[in-house]
């Protein structure tokens, strides 16, 4: 595989709770380190902030899951599908802002 290009996972979503200029809506961050190092600054609804959060996560379970089914395909047994179909479940759950 080659080496990524995107800002390094995991990712959090930040709530400062009201957004300054429109306190009807919260002020969500996404980062990427624990000392605050932003991916994005600004992100309207949990939804969509929980969506791109999971992104690292999403990708690597992707990626898991290809090398999978191409060894499956190839016919040659899976020793850890169970853990693939965990951390496919688990990025899901977060892109939709559950926790397992």
């Amino acid at each position: 595989m080659s080496e990524a290009k995107h800002t390094p996972g995991p990712w959090h979503v930040l709530n400062h709770g009201p957004h300054y200029n429109n306190p009807r809506i919260d002020h969500l961050e996404i980062a990427w380190t624990e000392h605050g190092e932003l991916v994005t600054e600004l992100v309207y609804g949990k939804e969509n902030a929980d969506l791109i959060s999971a992104s690292p996560d999403l990708l690597a379970a992707l990626e898991r899951m290809e090398h999978a089914f191409h060894l499956l395909l190839q016919s040659k047994p899976v020793r850890d599908a169970d853990e693939v179909l965990a951390e496919a479940r688990a990025a899901k759950a977060k892109a939709k802002g559950h926790s397992l």
